[in-house]
């Protein structure tokens, strides 16, 4: 006995006629669907971002994240999340950091830098003190001859990816499904009942 077949379809076309009923209010309030959806996803990466990024944190690529509308005219209506930070998706896939022309200056994760602080924002200035066979560091040296090294100097950084968008993704996915069901059916019943 063969099992009962379960389907589902939509005629396009009535779908299309309640739509065009409703006009111009139909493509604001799809315009404002994708909104509130990108929304989602935006709050989803913010907390992701916070959550993985958790190695000296600055908050700036979170604070970068925002949503969106970038069409919403005739039947297309988009919106998107945006991460504007040159180092957003090296953050997020990993990958290899190269210098050009200068080193990449590394702070040491003893040497408790402050969150921001660079190489050329010490005051006495940093000495550079070159290793045979290693990377050369940057350290504060006293009158006394006590080195605290701050930096180390390299030509190219492995930075491990930490997949905050999959993992906002992930997370966002259900309350923009249930959000987009929510709202598409409000509006169809509301250009039914025209």
């Amino acid at each position: 006995m063969a099992a009962p077949d379960f389907e589902i379809s939509f005629d396009w076309e009535i779908v299309e006629a309640m739509l065009d009923r409703m006009g111009v209010q139909a493509e604001h309030a799809l315009a404002q669907l994708a909104l509130e959806a990108a929304n989602i996803a935006e709050g989803a990466i913010r907390a992701e971002i916070v959550a993985r990024l958790t190695q000296r944190p600055t908050g700036a690529l979170a604070r970068d994240v925002r949503s969106v509308l970038v069409q919403a005219s005739g039947r297309v209506v988009e919106a998107r999340v945006e991460l504007t930070r040159p180092y957003a998706r090296i953050q997020n896939d990993g990958g290899v950091i190269t210098a050009h022309g200068k080193k990449l200056t590394v702070p040491l994760s003893f040497a408790n830098v402050p969150i921001g602080k660079a190489a050329g924002d010490w005051s006495p200035r940093l000495t550079l003190i070159p290793r045979k066979g290693a990377d050369a560091i940057l350290a504060m040296v006293s009158r006394n001859g006590k080195v605290e090294p701050k930096y180390v100097l390299k030509d190219r950084v492995r930075i491990p990816g930490v997949h905050y968008m999959e993992a906002a993704e992930a997370k966002a996915a259900p309350e923009i499904e249930e959000l987009i069901a929510r709202k598409l059916d409000e509006l169809m019943q509301r250009a039914g009942a025209r």
